[in-house]
């Protein structure tokens, strides 16, 4: 058995068992144990305890929330013994550990697997690099989450983008309206030709009486 979970495969009526590990890993620790059992005695058992260093498998490398919202961030790791389980807040080379002054962190431990939950986002101070650090009796190893808080405006910024478009547009237009030539613009009052003068017809008519007389 491992961790208490019967291993398949392992039952055998022998007198003497064996279980071998083939290139052991982290997942591989934990505590064993070979149980006996007998029709007429009670059962027997021997316990091993087959230690790790903790190895981180899960966690987020990222989280993207915005402000007033509230974030999850965990990690979850092999190893043996169970880890005791710390969240630090980095800041360039040095970090602090995380604690709950404000009201809003809560740490959840649970064996090999820790989580933290940051309420009520705020965008001036929440966002930065959130480190979970996994630490047993043979050794410690930690991951960095990174979380990035968003103005409660980010989902509109698409539209003002756009609208931003539309206005710009229309004043480039509204503009170049305006800078147009007079003689560009043609007036409906004036005719398209030229008109014929008085003096011209009344020359035509000169010459009509001139023909008329001979």
């Amino acid at each position: 058995m491992k961790n208490g979970q019967e291993i398949p495969k392992t039952r055998t009526e022998q007198r003497n068992t064996a279980y071998r590990i083939a290139k052991p890993r982290a997942d591989d620790s934990g505590e064993y144990m070979c149980v006996y059992t007998f029709e007429m005695a009670p059962n027997a058992n021997a316990t091993i305890e087959v230690k790790a260093k903790p190895d981180i498998t899960g966690h987020k490398r990222s989280e993207n929330k915005n402000e007033g919202e509230n974030a999850m961030l965990y990690c979850k790791s092999v190893g043996y013994p169970h880890p005791t389980w710390t969240w630090r807040r980095v800041d360039g080379t040095s970090s602090a550990d995380i604690d709950n002054s404000t009201g809003r962190f809560f740490i959840t431990n649970r064996d090999n697997y820790t989580e933290l939950n940051i309420v009520n986002l705020d965008i001036n101070t929440d966002p930065g690099k959130y480190e979970c650090n996994a630490t047993n009796v043979i050794g410690t190893t930690a991951e960095i989450t990174i979380l990035r808080v968003r103005s409660h405006l980010a989902p509109l910024w698409p539209f003002l983008g756009v609208l931003a478009e539309i206005i710009i547009l229309v004043v480039i237009i509204v503009v170049y309206e305006k800078r147009k030539r007079p003689d560009d613009i043609i007036d409906d009052d004036e005719p398209v030709g030229p008109m014929k003068t008085n003096s011209t017809n009344n020359h035509k008519d000169k010459n009509i009486r001139q023909r008329n007389t001979k």
